[in-house]
């Protein structure tokens, strides 16, 4: 066992040092330098979710989702890094299902802890309409240049992250207010995760489709780092 958390630890360690070479890569465009370093980070969160799985014996229909949720992520990291538009439309649509999943791993836990909640309590659907309302708003501010045909596929994407994010925090609180400290970490990786990860796809936005910051390198380093330890994140969270 003890093997297991030496390469869960080795996993985010890698995973750390190879981001900042992958922001170097891609500056000056996609390459194949770039889309190996990404994937490689890409691996090791996919590799901390399967050590997390196994050294904690986790065989719950969470674990498994969260476990799919992250091979999907990677998928979309792949095909991501493509300049072919069928490519990038098919990593869009693995990382939207790596958000179905994600909440699906969410529902399930609260099915199985919390039987006595509804599937999404009025505060959750409030809370998910006030997130999106901010990122409304932040476009206008901004004047966010972004095509209609290309809302077509933001907007379903934003509604489903926001879910997904809202969920994760919901089931976080539940759990530490019925767990107490046990469930502290747990907490703080959902909630820390979920957040990380919509602040990278909200930066994201910015990045691919309004062409005054496709070059702004201080956005792009904030879009990689939150997405990554994000990710990270909600991968230990299957450990507990």
């Amino acid at each position: 066992m003890t093997a297991y958390y030496i390469l869960l630890a080795l996993a985010f360690i890698i995973e750390m040092a190879v981001t900042p070479f992958f922001l170097k890569f891609q500056r000056p465009g996609m390459s194949w330098k770039s889309r190996t370093t990404k994937m490689i980070c890409a691996t090791m969160f996919v590799a901390m979710g399967f050590l997390c799985f196994k050294i904690s014996e986790n065989t719950t229909e969470f674990a498994r989702f969260m476990l799919f949720g992250l091979i999907a992520s990677w998928f979309g990291d792949l095909f991501l890094h493509f300049k072919k538009v069928y490519l990038v439309l098919i990593g869009g649509i693995a990382f939207f299902s790596a958000h179905v999943l994600y909440t699906t791993a969410y529902l399930k836990a609260q099915k199985d802890m919390f039987p006595e909640y509804p599937v999404f309590a009025w505060y959750e659907i409030l809370c998910i309409c006030a997130v999106l309302a901010v990122f409304v708003i932040i476009a206008v501010k901004t004047k966010l240049q972004i095509k209609k045909i290309a809302l077509c596929g933001v907007i379903p994407y934003a509604v489903m992250i926001t879910t997904m994010a809202v969920k994760a925090c919901s089931l976080a609180v539940r759990c530490f207010i019925s767990r107490g400290a046990d469930a502290l970490y747990l907490m703080l990786a959902l909630i820390a995760g979920s957040v990380l990860f919509v602040l990278s796809d909200g930066s994201i936005v910015f990045l691919m489709f309004d062409d005054r910051y496709r070059k702004n390198i201080p956005l792009k380093n904030f879009n990689i780092w939150t997405y990554f330890i994000g990710q990270a994140l909600l991968a230990s969270s299957i450990m507990f």
